[in-house]
């Protein structure tokens, strides 16, 4: 029979072989997009598989440990399917203590069904698609000789991801597909690995300790718990980094892994300090604040994004908006988009090294907790989305905004901004006024669908380097070459998609042209408002709002920096303009 140990550790043996190919799969990571990171988000999802979740005997624990890593970790949406395979195995484990042969083969292809089943829409040659065949192949096989049919299942894991260079005009091998198969050789490679293990070869860091800190009085706003995994890590060194940063400061753990609470006003600052140590295989940041506030509150109408809206916090407090963070690497570094790293430290960063940082979309279960957590005080939930053309984003959150629905009868409707940065806070502070204004939840979705599609925003880039490095900018890319002094105008156009509008040489040339196409979008139509975001370009932002004051006679809505993601993909004095039509 097969234990929660065993199947724990074969389950880490899929997740190291994921680890170990992460350079491999992100040089391969060409299609559909070259953002070279599907290596990352699938090694850091496995990342937190292996630093987070905690044996146990019993094979429906260990799963359920497993599982829970998996999708608190997830990163990306190659991470985030296979943290849904390993949330199948759990789910059909049956709850039992131990399975054997038989019982293990069938908990895959159900676990593989249930992959699919979340992606429906999985398209030739993708990782969905290795996932499924290899489950079809387990439950239509001969099962009488368990090693043989595993070692074949192997193989037809990999001829499908290897096909999948096949069904694509870039004659690419699919990475995440690949990542998949990786993973399922580990798994099969973990099942015949003679090794004997027991509860004794793990740490187990206790939570007990970190469960008994009463919050219901808010000295610090933010409450940071991570998990860092690094080498010879000690307490009091992690402890002389961040405790002069914040109180509650609760440190314990191991030399490879040191699990870290403390509350502060500054979780970027204790975020950049503990990661000089290794690395932060798991990050969970509440903000304690709005905690309290939304605890006696009632709302009828309730609102969430993601953290490209660049609101300024007070407006973000002021409607109560709730935000769920993306994700941003930087070489061996992860950070919470905004409240882990600031826009302006992520900048100082982009320009001091040397590696392209990248970004990954919430997870399942980060979109399921907060809109479960939202169904306590709201009656009804609208999410706001940074648009679909350039993140994953909406899929994971309408997901969830399904499933919270399902189970709790509250409607959430989740509605593509068709915008990033200033646009789309521009877009949330309207659906926030017109829901206090009383309107019907019905009539404030129509509402912002149809202001999704009127408002347009201008983006001034002062370089064309990361544009080109996000490798997620349709047909703006194609239309690029690789110098790097160009400055290029891009927009959202009207297929909702970033579209180039020109190129320029000089900076003058660049603004000029900019304030040309507002003017031209504006003629003859009434202006609801407008805002404003640069990186680190007062200089753009003053010839902006000069311009604007004159064609309006207000000033702006708000003027912000755009959260480090965006950063990543626009670089340094990148400036944007956001309007709202009547």
């Amino acid at each position: 029979m097969i234990n929660g140990i065993y199947i724990y550790e074969i389950v880490l043996q899929g997740a190291r072989a994921l680890i170990k190919s992460e350079n491999y799969l992100n040089e391969i990571n060409i299609y559909p997009v070259a953002d070279k990171d599907t290596g990352t988000n699938m090694a850091d999802t496995m990342r937190s598989v292996v630093s987070v979740s905690q044996p146990d005997e019993s094979v429906s624990v260990a799963l359920g440990n497993i599982a829970d890593a998996a999708m608190n970790g997830a990163r990306g949406g190659s991470g985030n399917i296979i943290g849904h395979l390993l949330n199948g195995l759990y789910l059909n484990c049956e709850n039992r203590n131990a399975v054997d042969e038989s019982f293990l083969i069938e908990m895959f292809v159900k676990a593989a069904r249930h992959v699919v089943v979340i992606l429906s829409d999985s398209m030739k040659g993708t990782i969905g698609e290795v996932i499924e065949k290899w489950g079809e192949y387990l439950e239509k096989s001969d099962k009488s000789n368990y090693r043989a049919l595993l070692t074949s299942s192997v193989a037809v894991a990999e001829k499908i991801a290897d096909d999948s260079a096949k069904c694509n005009d870039k004659n690419a091998v699919d990475a995440g597909a690949k990542g998949a198969a990786i993973f399922i050789k580990g798994l099969v490679d973990g099942i015949f690995s003679d090794k004997n293990f027991s509860i004794t070869d793990y740490h187990i860091i206790k939570t007990a300790d970190f469960d008994k800190i009463n919050h219901s009085s808010v000295a610090k706003r933010y409450c940071v718990d991570t998990l860092i995994i690094g080498q010879n890590l000690t307490e009091k060194t992690l402890r002389d980094e961040v405790e002069m940063m914040g109180n509650n400061l609760i440190i314990k753990g191991f030399p490879e892994k040191m699990r870290v609470h403390i509350d502060s006003d500054e979780p970027w600052n204790v975020m950049e300090a503990l990661q000089k140590h290794g690395f932060a295989a798991s990050q969970n940041i509440r903000d304690l604040q709005r905690e309290k506030e939304v605890a006696s509150k009632h709302l009828r109408i309730g609102i969430l994004t993601d953290s490209s809206n660049d609101l300024p916090q007070e407006l973000l407090d002021k409607y109560l908006i709730e935000v769920v963070p993306l994700t941003i690497n930087i070489g061996d570094e992860c950070y919470v988009d905004h409240i882990g790293i600031t826009s302006k430290r992520f900048t100082e960063r982009l320009l001091e090294n040397k590696c392209v940082p990248t970004t990954a979309q919430p997870c399942f279960k980060a979109f399921y907790d907060r809109y479960m957590s939202m169904t306590k005080y709201c009656d009804a939930v609208i999410a706001v989305h940074l648009s679909d053309s350039l993140s994953g984003t909406q899929k994971n959150s309408r997901r969830a905004a399904q499933t919270v629905s399902r189970e709790t009868g509250k409607r959430i409707v989740v509605v593509d901004g068709n915008s990033a940065t200033c646009g789309l806070g521009l877009l949330l502070v309207r659906v926030a006024e017109e829901i206090e204004k009383g309107t019907d939840f019905d009539e404030v979705i129509a509402k912002t669908k149809a202001w999704s599609g009127e408002n347009r925003i201008f983006i001034s880039c002062l370089t064309t380097k990361y544009l080109l490095n996000s490798g997620r900018l349709g047909s703006v890319k194609g239309t690029l070459t690789s110098f790097i002094g160009l400055k290029p105008i891009i927009y959202f156009s009207s297929e909702r998609k970033l579209t180039k509008l020109r190129i320029d040489f000089l900076k003058k040339t660049n603004r000029r042209h900019i304030l040309e196409y507002i003017r031209n979008f504006v003629e003859g139509k009434k202006i609801w408002n407008y805002s404003l975001a640069h990186v680190d370009n007062m200089e753009a932002m003053e010839a902006y709002t000069s311009f604007m004051r004159e064609l309006t006679g207000r000033e702006p809505l708000f003027v912000s920096d755009p959260s480090p993601m965006l950063v990543g993909k626009v670089g340094p004095q990148a400036s944007a303009i956001a309007i709202a039509l009547e």
